[in-house]
């Protein structure tokens, strides 16, 4: 997450309805959150896709689905962009939005998941137990072809990994080296994943400040790591093991991952 600096500016040029210029350094010279979510999009017929941590909806009124439900406690979205929206994807026209967070949204909502999840967008409280919580709740109603796309896997150094319960209270450390990135530890989450599920294959790619990907299926390889050792691992042990720890490949190999999955064809 980041609110301000060159990653916000670019953020923010890419209005509805302004132009998308060239991308800003840092990991988005290659490919970002935006892309991959709808490339896993386009591939289902009227897709159900659940984003948790929208705020300004930058991610969520690009997308094109068949049903979009939005959750977060503190929707930021300007009134023009959610009008212009409106006329630019039918899916914006019926978006369900949850004004709670996504513990409440699971715990009081759920229903709203029946009939099952295609793609779910996690980029709520970037801790690694919130990020951790949002994902094993999401796989509870996530389809077999079903995908979780994480953001903020890789953090690009030790102040943008700091943990805390906001961009503003760890903006409040004044940490050394502090950029206005903020990651937090969602890193441990995508590493509990890995030593802890055997049901599922997780892997990251090396783009958009870490995107995280996880699904149904036999894991390429695991992590032989205990909750404890994840949970006190510094950053700088962390940083040293990054490729091993999140199973890190280059953003290229998002490509030939897509075409090998066996999905319905879009329309």
């Amino acid at each position: 997450m980041l609110l301000d600096g060159p990653f916000a500016t670019d953020l923010q040029s890419r209005s509805l309805w302004g132009p998308t210029p060239a991308r800003k350094p840092f990991m988005l010279d290659t490919m970002n959150r935006t892309e991959v979510i709808q490339s896993l999009l386009s591939r289902r017929r009227d897709p159900t896709y659940l984003e948790i941590g929208v705020e300004m909806g930058l991610v969520l009124l690009a997308l094109r689905a068949g049903r979009k439900i939005a959750v977060d406690p503190e929707f930021k979205i300007p009134w023009r962009d959610r009008f212009l929206a409106y006329f630019r994807h039918r899916s914006n026209r019926s978006i369900s939005y949850f004004a709670e967070t996504s513990d409440d949204f699971f715990a009081n909502h759920a229903s709203a998941l029946s009939d099952g999840i295609d793609v779910a967008f996690v980029d709520g409280l970037h801790t690694h137990e919130q990020a951790h919580r949002d994902v094993v709740n999401c796989l509870k109603y996530l389809k077999p072809s079903g995908v979780i796309v994480m953001h903020d896997c890789l953090p690009p150094h030790a102040a943008a990994a700091l943990a805390g319960p906001s961009l503003r209270a760890v903006e409040a450390l004044e940490a050394p080296g502090w950029t206005g990135e903020w990651t937090g530890d969602v890193y441990k989450s995508v590493m509990q994943l890995r030593a802890e599920r055997s049901d599922l294959n997780v892997f990251v790619l090396d783009c958009d400040y870490g995107i995280g990907i996880v699904e149904w299926g036999q894991p390429e390889t695991t992590l032989e790591m205990n909750l404890a050792d994840i949970s006190a691992l510094s950053f700088e042990e962390f940083s040293k093991h990054q490729q091993e720890y999140l199973n890190l490949k280059p953003a290229e190999c998002f490509s030939s991952w897509l075409n090998s999955r066996s999905v319905a064809a879009a329309d």
